[in-house]
């Protein structure tokens, strides 16, 4: 998921752990270098920051103060 214009994008680590080079692949078939900004094996989550990007499309993350009960969440994986 991408999280913010300038590309932060969130992962899991043991998609991304120990990678050399990652390549993020969009559904539109665009491909950014990325780097990992920050991981945490134990919780299996990772930060990637795209190389190179500027006004990415994102999803816009709530603020868990204001969600309600009984309103729909997603969790996506692969």
């Amino acid at each position: 998921m991408i999280l913010s214009t300038d590309g932060i994008v969130v992962s899991n680590y043991h998609v991304v752990g120990g990678a050399q080079n990652i390549r993020v692949v969009l559904n539109d078939r665009r491909e950014f270098s990325a780097h990992v900004l920050l991981s945490d094996q134990d919780a299996d989550l990772a930060i990637l920051k795209l190389d190179g990007v500027t006004e990415m499309p994102h999803l816009p993350i709530r603020d868990s103060d204001t969600v309600e009960v009984g309103e729909l969440a997603l969790a996506i994986g692969n």
